[in-house]
Order: structure tokens, then sequence, then C-alpha cells
């Protein structure tokens, strides 16, 4: 068991996502947190196998792998599908630290999504090497908080209780969101130094996911973060210290996550498009943020956005790569995570135009 693979998958799959669960937790419950979650990790873990079959330092991202196996066509498609989930992640990363950054300072509320946008920006297009041992230490502080703020938070108050539940079909793109972890399969592949060791750490950071997923939803949900649209607002209600751990919590699950997200973008817009530098500096930066002031500031739209339709492709990709290297029980499993993704993105669509 390699424990810092364990951390690297956690920390990269209990991101911003996470602070979505509680309210999408009381539409649809437990059955479909626990699908989201099993459906994940029969793609995480023949996407694994596929690059571990790769020369150490290659690690031929999605995109790459997509268009060896199915022809260039299907790569770029990859590709726009993961510069689209990655852009709309650093959305809700920017829309998180923005509320957190407004809440703490009012004096720069009205400038905190720029000011957030400003501290995100520099991991996408600057050469700062991510410091991997700072952020498996914040995943382990990030694990003990978040039971903590799951047993304080106090009930929901009569205003938020009375209703405002989100729909079905958000509430699976939120869900499919908050358990997208393959971005960190590259670090775990080449970390763990070997098969076994590697399955056996994704498969012990997917339980450990499910379980403080599960517990978080579950307690939060009848919380008012369970019905309130504005996350922020809504917990300043609760008892100071409650409120001061909960903002510490999104603030070690955006720095544990944000990570392996900036390194992907960077990576499909540079290798996988051929994009010039200044344009992969424009879309991976200035993007988000005209995004936010077009509006896309809700952050459960984006959530649902970002995890029915670009998640979801992203998935049916990565299945699709998984049929070949599948047998017997784990070939059913992959049969229905593509049918699973493939539902989640037409009804997406379809509920958003």
């Amino acid at each position: 068991m390699n424990l810092r693979s364990i951390l690297i998958f956690v920390g990269a799959t209990l991101g911003a996502g996470l602070f979505s669960l509680p309210r999408a937790y009381n539409s649809v419950g437990w059955p479909v947190l626990l699908v989201a979650v099993l459906a994940t990790f029969v793609c995480h873990r023949f996407f694994l196998l596929s690059l571990e079959r790769r020369s150490a330092g290659d690690h031929h991202h999605l995109p790459g792998l997509v268009g060896e196996r199915f022809g260039l066509a299907f790569g770029y498609v990859a590709s726009l599908s993961v510069v689209g989930g990655l852009v709309l992640s650093v959305l809700i990363y920017i829309v998180l630290i923005g509320g957190l950054l407004g809440q703490m300072v009012p004096s720069v509320s009205g400038g905190a999504y720029l000011i957030a946008w400003a501290l995100l920006s520099f991991p996408v297009f600057l050469p700062i090497k991510r410091f991997v041992g700072v952020e498996s230490f914040a995943t382990l502080l990030l694990l003990m908080v978040i039971p903590v703020v799951a047993f304080l938070a106090p009930r929901a108050t009569e205003i938020y209780s009375a209703g405002k539940l989100l729909p079905v079909i958000p509430s699976l793109g939120i869900m499919l969101f908050a358990f997208s972890g393959w971005t960190s399969l590259p670090a775990i592949n080449h970390l763990s130094g070997g098969r076994k060791m590697a399955l056996r750490s994704l498969l012990l950071g997917t339980i450990l996911v499910f379980i403080v997923s599960l517990l978080f939803s579950s307690f939060l949900s009848g919380t008012d973060l369970g019905f309130a649209e504005d996350i922020f607002l809504t917990t300043s209600n609760w008892p100071a210290y409650v409120s001061a751990l909960f903002y510490v919590a999104v603030f070690l699950a955006v720095f544990t996550s944000f990570g392996p997200v900036a390194e992907e973008l960077s990576a499909t817009l540079r290798r996988d498009l051929n994009l010039p530098a200044k344009m992969s500096l424009l879309l991976s930066v200035i993007s988000p943020l005209v995004l936010i002031y077009l509006g896309m500031d809700n952050f459960f739209m984006v959530a649902s956005l970002a995890g029915g339709v670009f998640v979801a492709l992203q998935y049916i990709f990565i299945a699709a790569l998984s049929w070949g290297a599948s047998r017997g029980a784990w070939r059913l499993g992959v049969a229905l995570s593509f049918l699973l993704f493939v539902v989640a993105m037409v009804s997406e669509m379809a509920y958003f135009l």
C-alpha cells in the first residue's frame, strides 16, 4: 500500500464537488451516490492499467490514448471534453474561493472573483512545481476536518427545509463531477511501483472517498447546506467555529484538487490540441473569468453541467478504452458504466437545452 498514492487520489477526487453533494443527496439519496462511485471506479481501474503500459514519464493522457485507439477525430473530441470539463472545474474553484474571500473579507467582495482568479491562475501557466507532499498533508487535514463539520453543523431551519430540492438530472451530474478523479491516475501510476500496488491504492482510495462523501452528504443534507443556493451565505449563520472549519475544508479541497486539474488542462491544450502557447494561455486562464462575468457563477448549475456533459463524455471514452481489456464481470461493469454515462450526458444536455 502506498499512502501517498491513496492521498493523491483522495485529494484530487474530494475537490469542489464535495460541497455540492449534500443538496444532490437530498434529491437522489445514497443509491445514486454509490452507483456513481462504482461506475467511476470501474473506469479508473482500466484507465490505470492503460497508463501502466506506457514508458516512465510518458503519461499519454486521455485524449492521446483515445486518438491512438479510435483515430484522431475521436482524440480531438476527447480533448475538447477534457478542456471543457477542466475549464468548468477551474471556474468552480474560482466561484468557491471568491465566495470564501467575500465572506471572510467583505470589503473585497466586489472583486472577490477577480482575486480568486488571479490566485488560481498561476499554476496553469507558470512552471511552478507541485508540492505533492504538501498536497498529501492537506488531504490528511481535510479528512480530519470533514467529519467534524458533518457532526457539528446545525440542523436545517424552516426557511430552507421547506423545499428547494434539486431536480434529479442535475443531481446526477453533480455526483459524476464530485467523483471524477482520473486526472490523479498518472501520478498514482508512477508512484505506486507496480500494478498490484497501484490497484490497491486505487481501491482503498475509492473506499475512503465513498465513506467520507457518504458521511458528509448524509449528515449535511439535513442542514441548511442541503437546501440552499448560496453555501457561504448559509454557513455564515452557523456557529462561528463551525463556519470557520467549513471554510478551512473548502480551502483544503480546492488546494488538494487544483494541481492535477491545472496540469491536465495545460497538458491537453499544449500536447493533444497542439495549440500555440499564447492560445493555450488564453483558453485556460481567461475563459473561466469570462464565463463568470457572463453569468455562469451558480455553483450547482456549473457543477451539474461539468459533470453531466463533459465529465460524462470523458468517462464514456474511458469506458470505451476499457472494453477490450475487461473480461467477465468486469466487462459487464464497464458496459453498465458506459450506459450510465451516456444516459447522464444525453439527459443533462436535454435538461439544459
